[in-house]
């Protein structure tokens, strides 16, 4: 979003392109998959604030914080102020209206501009007067220009009213015949206007496509494919709050019944918008653990029509202010068991950016690039341009680093290198000739596994050390990354330079850390003081959960080093026998074995990969060198096991035991 925004700002044109250029954009970039509000109201807060972080998530943090006065607002003009107050609190505390409360992506527009047009289309309804139809009609236009669901619940309405008019069998009055018109010609005008526009472009033909690719799907069944998804969805609401969305789809048909009011089925309005868009495009809702966002504001209603069904039965069997007592007590038990899980959730979201267990695939934080890369970016001229190789898995966070500059992710070769600046790597993932390509060709400085390499012939190395955070930074920056910073490191010099035979000067200082300590035993190892190295060793592994687990090879797994903090993080320390065959690399893998306490959502069953690969692969060791895995653990509810195994082609087994094994839980015990 700050891309597209800053492009929209920088070179004066009305569509979003995701990617930097050093040229003006043309419409082949253009994209138009979505319309196009979201992108406009980023732009402006980017043209008022500047180029900031937070200007990326500001305008989605602010909807948010509007939405539940929103949610009581309509739900206390729907039903009465106790179900407004209940519905608020529901929105509040659902896992993923917390984890994605400043995620700017479509979503959260349509939840609150969606609100406010309800809220308005009642206003409307009861009183007729034209203030409320201009604000019924203003916010159906945000709503359906957030996105195309929005335009859903506007149709839902108007059918509502529709069969309210039909349903009467009287003659209509003329402001519910104005209202509807107005709503379906804002309808007409905002379809008209963006295909259009698209036609205009020439981006008809994608906006088709994605539609094509977003509801392709597997031939499994709704039932097989919302049971792989079950751990999600419970995550996201909780089984609490599926369970009052179920009853609600039972509830509200009889209080429309009963009561004889259209405005009873505002929940079936939100809840067939919801469902459409999870079940018209499964391809996205597989890959999406935020797809059914839209329902937490069916069960924010659901919560408002139970209460004011129950509440009135409560009132009678124990008069007004006992009736009201129980009924909060009813509500607002399960609703802080729901809020339980969700602050729960919301740490572990913005541990993973949003992507918990990512189906058992490692997951970077991307913190400590991201942190090079502003390094270097302030470093280079504005109209520099940067490559970032595979290996550094680039995201548009990454890019957004960049300050502006144009980032492209080239293929590994001289050629395809020479028009860039500078280029990027991460050392544990390159392939051994491109690393010594880098290393002895080009004028490279190692940020911590980072290789940033520019034209000429040189190599030194920094260290990236991260802190805590102050309450300060941990509140206006990040309370799940440590703040990272740079100094010179002889000691990862050393260690890159010896292992890839480039001149390696031992360092001379005295080593801080464990990482240092591990170097500085090699370096002993290396001028053969075997007795230095042996009191090095026992300082590191004073620090550690002592194993001396054997596997084949003389391969030793010597401890393990746990550490707390808003980055929790394991430490494995290996002692080397002989070089591993290449592509083997130790793996760490969790398991959730015993439930969070209190929580009502199921065990993550995913086994998921925590650690990235050795700074120097295993197939470049020597014997008795001692090496490190150093992995952010990444915690998720309840108490997680984790085990080693090396994977592979030839890769080494335990000489005793099984070929894994639980090394730590976290938290630790």
């Amino acid at each position: 979003m700050g891309i597209i925004a800053e492009n929209m700002a920088r070179w004066r044109i009305p569509a979003p392109v995701w990617s930097y250029s050093a040229a003006a954009p043309d419409p082949s970039q253009y994209y138009a998959h979505h319309p196009w509000g979201i992108f406009w109201t980023t732009t402006a807060f980017y043209e008022v604030f500047g180029r900031h972080d937070y200007v990326c998530r500001l305008p989605a943090a602010l909807l948010s914080i509007a939405t539940p006065p929103l949610v009581y607002k309509l739900c206390k003009e729907v039903y009465r102020p106790i179900a407004g107050a209940c519905g608020a609190v529901a929105f509040v505390g659902l896992p993923i209206s917390l984890s994605f409360a400043a995620f700017n992506a479509l979503e959260v527009p349509v939840i609150a501009y969606g609100t406010l047009f309800l809220w308005a289309w009642v206003r409307a309804k009861r009183s007729g007067s034209r203030r409320a139809l201009a604000l019924t009609t203003g916010a159906a236009l945000l709503t359906m220009g957030s996105d195309w669901p929005g335009s859903l619940l506007v149709i839902a309405v108007l059918v509502v009213e529709t069969i309210a008019l039909v349903a009467a069998r009287r003659r209509p009055n003329r402001a519910a015949m104005t209202r509807g018109l107005v709503l379906a010609a804002a309808g007409l005008i905002v379809a008209g206007f963006y295909l259009a526009l698209f036609a205009h472009y020439g981006k008809l033909g994608d906006l088709f496509g994605s539609y094509r690719l977003r509801s392709h799907g597997t031939e499994r069944s709704l039932f097989a494919k919302l049971d792989d998804r079950r751990h999600w969805i419970e995550l996201m609401f909780t089984p609490i709050a599926i369970g009052i969305g179920k009853a609600a789809a039972v509830v509200v048909p009889f209080r429309i019944w009963a009561e004889k009011r259209a405005e009873e089925a505002l929940p079936l309005c939100v809840l067939a918008m919801a469902t459409a868009q999870y079940l018209a495009f499964p391809q996205g809702a597989d890959i999406h653990v935020f797809w059914p966002h839209h329902f937490a504001l069916y069960v924010s209603l659901s919560v408002a029509a139970l209460v004011a069904t129950v509440t009135p039965l409560l009132a009678r069997r124990w008069g007004e202010v006992r009736g009201l007592a129980i009924t909060l007590a009813v509500t607002l038990l399960p609703l802080v068991l729901v809020l339980r899980d969700g602050v729960e959730t919301l740490v572990w979201a913005r541990r993973t950016g949003g992507r918990f267990s990512e189906k058992g695939h490692f997951i970077q934080t991307d913190g400590d690039k991201i942190a090079v890369l502003r390094h270097v970016a302030a470093e280079l001229p504005p109209d520099a341009k940067i490559a970032l190789h595979e290996s550094m898995g680039a995201t548009w966070a990454q890019v957004w680093s960049g300050g502006g500059r144009v980032v492209g992710t080239p293929p590994f070769s001289e050629t395809t290198l020479a028009p860039y600046d500078v280029w990027i790597a991460d050392l544990r993932q390159l392939r051994h000739f491109e690393a010594t390509t880098l290393l002895f060709q080009y004028d490279v400085h190692a940020y911590g596994p980072y290789l940033v390499g520019r034209r000429g012939q040189a190599f030194d190395a920094v260290g990236i050390r991260g802190r805590e955070p102050t309450p300060v930074e941990w509140w206006l920056r990040s309370g799940t990354e440590p703040v990272w910073s740079f100094e010179p490191d002889p000691f990862l010099r050393w260690e890159i330079a010896f292992h890839y035979g480039l001149d390696a000067e031992p360092p001379t200082e005295e080593p801080r850390g464990l990482e240092q300590l591990r170097v500085a035993h090699n370096v002993a190892l290396e001028r053969g003081d075997h007795q230095e190295a042996a009191r090095i060793e026992s300082r590191l592994t004073e620090q550690m959960t002592h194993l001396g687990w054997a596997f084949e090879g003389d391969l030793e797994v010597v401890g393990v080093h746990l550490e707390g903090g808003v980055q929790p993080r394991a430490t494995v320390l290996f002692r080397a026998g002989k070089p591993l065959r290449g592509g083997v690399f130790p793996k760490l893998r969790g398991r959730i074995v015993e439930r969070a306490p209190l929580s009502t959502v199921m065990v993550d069953p995913t086994r998921r990969d925590v650690a990235p690969r050795p700074l120097i692969a295993p197939v470049l060791w020597k014997t008795g060198h001692l090496y490190s895995l150093v992995a952010p653990l990444l915690p998720r509810p309840g108490v997680e096991s984790f085990e080693l195994v090396f994977a592979g082609v030839g890769a080494p087994r335990p000489i005793a035991g099984r070929p894994s094994a639980e090394l730590f839980r976290w938290p630790a015990e």
